[in-house]
C-alpha cells in the first residue's frame, strides 16, 4: 500500500470524504459533517506527516515499540501493526482498530 493509499485510508476510516478542488492538480480538501456543518482540513498525510500522526497516536492511545528496523504499533493489546516507520504504523493500527481491511 502506498502512502497516499494508506493516508486516503486513514481519512475515510476516521470519517473524512474528499471533494476535490483541481483534479487537474491532485488538490484535494477533506471534509467532515460535524452536527450539521462541514468543515474542512488541507491536506492530509499521517503516513508521512509526524504531526498528523501525533494525532493518532494520542487519539487512539498506541504504544510504539522498535525491533531492529521495523516499528510495531498496538493498540490496548488488541490490534497490532508493523511497518517500516513509526507513521506507517500508526496508520496500519488505526485501520486495524477501525475494521478497515487493507
Amino acid at each position: 500500500m502506498t502512502n497516499e493509499e494508506l493516508d486516503k485510508a486513514v481519512a475515510e476510516a476516521q470519517g473524512w470524504s474528499e471533494d476535490w478542488l483541481d483534479e487537474s492538480k491532485g488538490l484535494g480538501l477533506w471534509i467532515k459533517s460535524l452536527g450539521g456543518e462541514s468543515i474542512g482540513m488541507g491536506t492530509y498525510h499521517p503516513s508521512t506527516n509526524w504531526q498528523q500522526a501525533g494525532e493518532l497516536l494520542e487519539k487512539y492511545k498506541i504504544d510504539l515499540s522498535f525491533d531492529g528496523e521495523d516499528c510495531l504499533a498496538e493498540i490496548s493489546g488488541n490490534y497490532f501493526a508493523y511497518a517500516d516507520t513509526p507513521q506507517r504504523a500508526i496508520c496500519l493500527a488505526v485501520l486495524a482498530a477501525e475494521g478497515v481491511e487493507i
